[in-house]
């Protein structure tokens, strides 16, 4: 049996997804009975126990004392706890069926009666966790065990809650002639942007070498030298500059002319001295 706090959140989310609340109806199979005389449960006197609740009480049908009549000795104990247990109408006609087809068939369409499962036979256990909202029980050694509420109850519970959020077709009308509709805004045409051309299918650029081979350096090596015995030559073959003849003709006049002067400053001291 899981915790008392455990047993709580099962019940509370049982009760608040499914609708299941107490007191519970749990539906025994003949094999839980079993179980439950091997492990020397009462079972009506600690089932309310179990189920944390004072009426909770569980239940049988005619199709599973039927089957515990076939045991003979080894079903006589089960059968005698099953009789004195309240039973359940059966939901088929045509006489006894087996255990796991009966029970499968009272909790069909969805659980109306909002019943709980006591088995211990596998095959219906597997059964009962493929439906939603449907608790199990299984005894363990001399425990009753509730299991846990499967995979297909918790995200039926998820999904139910979700729609319930949302606004149903009612709503949705009124909400449409409440609120105008917004205009319908034309889709832009987006331009076809220019594909850039495949990496792979462009050569890739070679670069050139910056190494000057033997002969390139030799050749430049050799320019410069060229160059200047070129310019010697130049310099040789000019004729020599002729001297402007000019200004040679102005100075030799200047300088008869200060000869000519000085002679004339001379001859006219001499006069003086003579007188």
């Amino acid at each position: 049996m899981p915790g008392y706090f455990a047993a709580c959140q099962f019940s509370r989310f049982l009760f608040v997804s499914y609708g299941i609340r107490p007191p519970y109806k749990t539906v025994l199979d003949g094999e839980f009975i079993q179980a439950a005389l091997d492990g020397q449960i009462m079972l009506k006197e600690q089932f309310p126990k179990i189920m944390q609740d004072e009426k909770s009480m569980p239940y049988v049908t005619k199709c599973i004392d039927e089957d515990l009549r076939k045991l003979g000795k080894k079903g006589a104990g089960a059968l005698a706890i099953s009789t004195s247990l309240p039973h359940l109408k059966c939901r088929h006609t045509g006489g006894f069926k087996p255990t796991n087809k009966c029970i499968s068939l009272l909790i069909a369409n969805n659980n109306p009666d909002h019943l709980c499962v006591g088995a211990q036979n596998e095959e219906l256990r597997n059964y009962v966790h493929r439906k939603p909202g449907i608790p199990v029980l299984h005894i363990v050694g001399n425990t009753p065990v509730m299991e846990k509420p499967s995979k297909v109850s918790v995200t039926a519970a998820t999904d139910k809650m979700i729609a319930n959020t949302l606004p149903s077709k009612e709503e949705m009308k009124l909400i449409e002639t409440i609120v105008p509709k917004k205009p319908e805004q034309a889709t832009p045409v987006k331009k076809k942007k220019r594909k850039e051309p495949n990496p792979l299918s462009v050569k890739k650029s070679k670069k050139k070498s910056t190494t000057k081979s033997s002969e390139e350096i030799k050749e430049n090596s050799q320019q410069p030298a060229e160059e200047s015995k070129q310019t010697e030559k130049d310099q040789d073959a000019e004729p020599p500059k002729k001297k402007a003849r000019g200004r040679s003709k102005v100075k030799k006049s200047q300088k008869t002319g200060s000869i000519a002067a000085s002679e004339s400053t001379s001859a006219n001291a001499g006069d003086d001295q003579t007188q």
